[in-house]
């Protein structure tokens, strides 16, 4: 039915309608079959890695593999024809604030067309694509941030850590080796023609060498000395050359000006379920954003090994403030980090103790005068296993006096 024309969603009405398997269908559950190679006979291991590993004829197959393999080709094409004309940038992430439903894409008519909007179907509730990135700026830095500059240079080197990746490249090399011998055996034993043998035996090649090329690459991240101080250093030099300068929205919007309206695309699906609004006459407001959970478990992953820091809000003499917080160091952590820092930046650094409020809350009391220094990041200091006192950094951009920060 789908190569034949028919959407997920016009299968599932049908199988729906049918009462096929007496259950519920959705457009969702339709693509998974479809995406499915179990139903050619193939079998893929190893799906959540970077190396999955591809098993041919393991079952029997319901389908051929030639249907299966035009079917992939039509979602391709779908995909192609459906991004050229799509320019939502938040396609099917906004929610209604009163219907709770999906909110539709629109766009006005003609030539005169100025903004992109989002408008439930039901109600008739809309909101303008450029407002949401105007309420979006944090956040949106926060995950350009994170993919350009943690998931790009320093997720590849985490997962080999974590991840046995020349074992899972040795036994895929192993099978690919094992194929072209069987491949020959099967000409041999004419049971293929010499077309098919020359046509299988150079895509198997090809297979070969770029798998050959990643053991080679793995190899190379097992030599590197890496650590995750490299990327908090990485992090944070970014972070403060974004932080010290008094266009830093402006900075964000040319980051996300560079980017294609498919890039941006990528990126909000990427990272966002969907989008929470709250709508009172005129004002638009965020009320939360709900992120995929691979993106939530691997920010999660690089916070607890102290890839990425976190930002909170604080209390400031009654004013509240975002800070950057890390993961716990030991003096000595610290000592060398800040060090490192101050080749890049003319930083401060001082040791805040805490004092205790109650169960909840504690405070920080420093004291600057009338230097020209912002607080950028507090760093909890291990000491004999209790985190007792805080460490502070500050950053040349205005002046600040005598600060009570309660957390």
């Amino acid at each position: 039915m789908y190569y034949k024309g028919k959407s997920y969603q016009a299968i599932a009405n049908i199988f729906n309608k049918e009462k096929v398997l007496n259950k519920k269908w959705y457009d969702t559950t339709i693509l998974k079959i479809l995406s499915n190679p179990l139903y050619k006979g193939d079998f893929v291991s190893g799906t959540r890695t970077e190396n999955p590993i591809s098993y041919e004829n393991v079952v029997e197959p319901i389908i051929s593999k030639k249907l299966w393999e035009e079917c992939q080709e039509q979602t391709r094409k779908n995909i192609r024809n459906y991004t050229s004309r799509n320019d939502y940038v938040f396609f099917q992430k906004i929610i209604c604030p009163h219907c709770h439903k999906i909110m539709a894409c629109k766009a006005p008519d003609g030539s005169k067309r100025k903004y992109i909007y989002y408008q439930c179907n039901k109600c008739k509730t809309y909101v303008r694509e450029n407002k949401l990135v105007e309420l979006l700026v944090y956040e949106i830095s926060q995950i350009i941030e994170y993919d350009s500059i943690v998931k790009k240079h320093f997720a590849p080197l985490l997962k080999h850590k974590i991840t046995n990746t020349n074992e899972l490249l040795s036994k895929e090399l192993n099978t690919l080796k094992d194929k072209v011998i069987r491949l020959k055996d099967a000409y041999l034993n004419k049971i293929i023609s010499l077309e098919e043998y020359k046509e299988d035996k150079t895509y198997l090649e090809n297979r070969i060498i770029d798998v050959e090329k990643k053991i080679k690459e793995a190899q190379e991240l097992e030599e590197y000395n890496f650590t995750f101080e490299d990327i908090i250093l990485k992090r944070d030099i970014e972070s403060i050359k974004c932080f010290i300068s008094p266009f830093y929205e402006l900075n964000f919007q040319a980051k996300w000006n560079e980017l294609s309206i498919s890039e941006k695309q990528e990126l909000i699906t990427s990272y966002i379920d969907n989008i929470e609004v709250i709508k009172n006459d005129k004002n638009i407001k965020i009320k939360h954003i709900n992120f995929r959970e691979t993106f939530i478990e691997e920010y999660a992953n690089l916070f607890n090994n102290g890839g990425i820091n976190r930002n909170q809000e604080i209390k400031a003499n009654n004013v509240s403030i975002n800070i950057e917080v890390s993961v716990p160091m030991t003096r000595e952590e610290i000592k060398k980090y800040i060090k490192k820092l101050q080749l890049s930046f003319p930083i401060d650094y001082q040791e805040l103790k805490k004092e205790q409020i109650n169960d909840k809350e504690f405070m920080l009391k420093y004291n600057k005068g009338n230097y020209f220094n912002e607080p950028f990041k507090l760093i909890p200091i291990i000491d004999k296993f209790k985190i007792t006192n805080y460490g502070l950094i500050e950053v040349p951009v205005s002046p600040i006096n005598i600060i009570n920060v309660n957390i």
